[in-house]
């Protein structure tokens, strides 16, 4: 199986590192905040964002709520994801331009998402844009 996965914070890219070794998973990650030696001291490839994102069949984001990193991801990196690939956010919503998540899917620039978190975490359940997650193709 050739898969990859991006982690963008340290210890939980360790965790998620650790549980996906035995799978066979092949594991690339971009961390603009460590060190690149450290990505590899786990097994984990150091890549360039765009590299991990146009590679990898599952982009795992665990970015923390940071000036630096709001909106990180955008219309223009989902385009770079494969066509097939699954984006998994557990890091902070605003990480994640949630109207380029939202687009993606229905375009088809992915083929899914799972959150377990929202741009704005305390948007009720049974708003029309929750209900874009949950359209199927």
């Amino acid at each position: 199986m050739d898969r990859r996965w991006l982690h963008l914070v340290r210890p939980r890219r360790r965790a998620v590192a650790k549980r996906a070794a035995p799978f066979g998973l092949r594991m690339m990650a971009y961390d603009p905040f460590i060190a690149e030696t450290l990505i590899s001291d786990h097994g984990v490839l150091p890549a360039t964002l765009s590299e991990v994102l146009s590679q990898s069949d599952f982009v795992s984001m665990h970015a923390p709520a940071r000036p630096e990193v709001h909106h990180m991801l955008g219309e223009n990196h989902f385009k770079q994801m494969k066509k097939s690939a699954i984006f998994i956010n557990t890091g902070r919503g605003p990480t994640v331009n949630e109207e380029a998540l939202i687009k993606a899917l229905q375009e088809g620039w992915i083929a899914h998402a799972a959150l377990d978190v929202l741009e704005k975490e305390t948007r009720p359940r049974t708003t029309t844009r929750c209900s874009a997650w949950r359209t199927s193709r």
